[in-house]
């Protein structure tokens, strides 16, 4: 049988804490048959992936036990310091993974206490 188009509906989000993760709900039909399902979003593994459901109760267990593991992941001390990086970065527009690999990259060049006097003796070299 073919699969028809399917239809997205609003995303319900699931939060604990400060993790929020989306129940996305679609519409699809299958012939004269339609019928919803139900993905959710997860990216505990450092990737995003999807699991899929028929049922939206246990779309719902699943997002709340993503969204439990997410919020225990990080201490306050944790998050604090990701959304520092986060702001010193915005004026870069460098994402974080990016600015921790080149500053690791050049730590091990010069030392991670000389990366801001050797940009600036760079800097004043005017190459």
């Amino acid at each position: 049988m073919e699969q028809k188009k399917k239809k997205r509906l609003h995303p319900e989000p699931v939060t604990v804490g400060d993790a929020v993760v989306r129940i996305y709900w679609y519409q699809k039909k299958r012939g004269a048959q339609k019928y919803n399902e139900f993905k959710v979003a997860d990216i505990t593994r450092g990737k995003r992936v999807f699991h899929t459901f028929s049922q939206l109760n246990k779309a719902q267990e699943k997002a709340h036990s993503i969204a439990r593991s997410l919020s225990d992941a990080f201490t306050k001390n944790e998050k604090l310091r990701y959304l520092r990086a986060i702001n010193a970065l915005k004026p870069t527009s460098t994402p974080l993974d990016i600015a921790a690999s080149q500053f690791a990259e050049a730590a091990k060049i010069v030392g991670s206490n000389q990366v801001v006097e050797a940009a600036k003796y760079y800097a004043r070299l005017k190459i």
